[in-house]
């Protein structure tokens, strides 16, 4: 990689920020008296930044970008690789959302390519994850995704297959992958690796059934089987907030709402000590995400309208809790991509398999399937919030995925993601909040979970008494695996930033000034 992209840094999240790359050796003194030939100039490399939660689909980005190519080209070579090195969390048997920011015209535009449930799926059945796994597994989008972001590339989708090849023959187990087999170890098998043990992290990982798949995928003409099939992609609307002079774009989708609505109900000016600002953030993630629940579902959710969000935003009581009808949900096994290319143009991509390794099948062509038909509203919830993501014959049912771009005077200056379920949006709303921090996206967070309560991060178990003083159940020992991904360009240049709580690769090029 060096040898290809002198230039390029490359920093995984597991070691830190990004690190300077090492001095020049000192040469050596010459023996003759004639004068060196002239060294000639380095090869230039375009300006970009990327940040995905998977480090070999960070590095096949980055030696794209760097070869020329449109943020788009790196998306689906990223999206790709990422199917072949985190199978917990990403492929062709997945579906998501995507954002795309064209520089020249300024036009932000959104796609759905979620899992959707098949005509077959009896109208108003009840959900729950104990039916089996054949049953939960919704049809794909991310093929569909993938081809809408081909309209945006410069390259050819044959030219994508042969990168994403390329980076199969020297597949290592990542560490976010060998920490998905200890919590799924009967997976391994699936994968020719062993089980009933620790995969360690840089275990060689071979996929061959899915290299081979992809060499098929080469011609989008042939048959592709109906396992993962590209299922419908439709442009989506956005939702727009406005925040300390930036406009803040992210999908219609569930998640989406509750960022927006989040944003928009915060004050300008947010308290400064630290209880008050936590439990103002709590009290609003709470209404948004009961908005969430009870509205969002199959067809989206519109925003609100400005009286019923002012009606929302006279429940904010600074000064005590107000609880939220509670109800389990859960959500998991996603991945997220950021990039920014030389030119300005972006993309930010959230797919998922709806949990870690989806519905546990993987297909004869390496697919993982996933298991996204039991993300319909079960029972429980059904009761609590009533029946807008209930479960319907060709819906795709709600999603906390919220792709996410800030933009100011025209032009981006933040690509943002997260996984984690549920805690998506809130976690990027923290984020946002924070840009102007030096590392918004390591900062402590706190979580509002649909099943009650408010968690904190344990380095500010301080906080706790506060908050309980104001109502809150609070438990003070969060270990927080939401993974935020994040490219930010401003003044200070171009950065990028991987979440320490989940990891994963960012690349800067040229190296920024900016970067420790």
């Amino acid at each position: 990689m060096s040898r290809a992209l002198p230039s390029l840094l490359v920093a995984l999240a597991a070691c830190g920020p990004p690190t300077t790359p090492a001095s020049p050796p000192t040469p050596t003194p010459a023996t003759a008296t004639a004068a060196p030939a002239p060294t000639p100039p380095p090869a230039a490399v375009p300006a970009f930044v990327v940040a995905t939660d998977c480090e070999p689909a960070t590095r096949a980005a980055a030696k794209v970008l760097a070869e020329g190519g449109h943020a788009a080209d790196a998306a689906i070579v990223a999206v790709l690789v990422a199917g072949l090195a985190h199978p917990s969390s990403s492929g062709l048997g997945g579906g998501g959302l995507a954002l795309t920011f064209d520089a020249t015209t300024g036009e932000p535009k959104g796609y759905d390519f979620r899992i959707t449930a098949p005509e077959s799926l009896e109208k108003g059945s009840p959900w729950t994850l104990n039916a089996p796994p054949e049953a939960r597994v919704g049809r794909p989008g991310e093929l569909a995704g993938l081809t809408a972001l081909q309209a945006h590339a410069k390259r050819s989708w044959a030219r994508h297959i042969e990168d994403a090849i390329a980076v199969a023959a020297d597949l290592k187990v990542t560490p976010h992958l060998s920490r998905m087999l200890a919590a799924h170890p009967e997976m391994g098998a699936a994968f020719g690796l062993p089980t009933g043990r620790m995969v360690e992290p840089g275990t060689p990982l071979s996929r061959p059934k899915l290299v081979a798949t992809l060499r098929k995928l080469a011609d989008l003409d042939a048959a592709i089987p109906a396992s993962f099939a590209p299922g419908a992609v439709t442009e989506i609307p956005l939702l727009q907030a406005e925040r300390d002079g930036r406009q803040v774009i992210t999908t219609s989708s569930a998640g989406g709402h509750v960022l927006w609505e989040s944003l928009s109900l915060l004050p300008a000016a947010l308290p400064t000590e630290p209880v008050a600002r936590r439990h103002l953030l709590a009290e609003a993630f709470g209404l948004a995400v009961e908005d969430r629940m009870r509205h969002a579902g199959a067809g989206g959710h519109l925003p609100l309208s400005k009286t019923q969000l002012e009606a929302r935003r006279a429940l904010l009581d600074p000064k005590r809790h107000r609880p939220i009808p509670a109800a389990p949900h859960d959500e998991g096994g996603t991945t997220n991509i950021t990039i920014v290319d030389a030119d300005g143009n972006a993309v930010v991509w959230s797919s998922s398999l709806g949990h870690s390794f989806g519905a546990g099948v993987v297909t004869e062509e390496g697919i993982v399937l996933n298991d996204g038909l039991s993300l319909f509203a079960r029972p429980a919830e059904r009761r609590r919030f009533g029946d807008a993501n209930a479960p319907r014959p060709g819906a795709a049912p709600a999603v906390s995925l919220a792709p996410t771009l800030v933009v100011r005077d025209g032009a981006v200056v933040a690509a943002l993601a997260a996984s984690g379920g549920e805690h998506v949006p809130t976690a990027l709303a923290q984020v946002v909040l924070r840009l102007d921090d030096d590392d918004p996206v390591a900062a402590p967070r706190l979580r509002t979970p649909v099943a009650g309560g408010l968690w904190l991060e344990a380095g500010e178990a301080e906080l706790a008494p506060g908050l309980r003083a104001r109502g809150h159940h609070v438990r003070a020992d969060l270990a927080d695996h939401t993974g935020v991904v994040m490219v930010t360009l401003g003044a200070g240049g171009r950065r990028g930033f991987v979440d320490p709580r989940r990891g994963g690769a960012n690349a800067i090029s040229p190296p920024a000034a900016s970067a420790e």
